[in-house]
């Protein structure tokens, strides 16, 4: 809710304590959604980069201890989807 200064100010205390939680846990969400997009992007561009096939794909998730990519991620790897500037 968007309120101006004059408003917010009759708002109860325990309420505006409750907005700005939710507004911290707001900003936690997208900074986390922000680095896995980053890691993401560079973890396919390096994919590209290094010409890895879905073989060494599936072997270097095996050895980091990761689940190996969907037949619907490796595609869309494969088509240039999944990598946006």
């Amino acid at each position: 809710m968007i309120v101006s200064g004059g408003a917010y100010a009759d708002e109860p205390r325990d309420r505006r304590r409750v907005n700005r939680t939710t507004v911290e846990r707001v900003r936690a969400a997208v900074a986390l959604i922000m680095e896995s997009e980053s890691r993401r992007r560079r973890a396919e561009g390096l994919m590209h980069c290094w010409g890895l096939s879905r073989e060494d794909l599936d072997e270097a998730a095996r050895a980091l201890g990761t689940p190996p990519v969907t037949d619907e991620e490796w595609n869309a790897v494969q088509d240039g989807r999944g990598i946006q500037n």
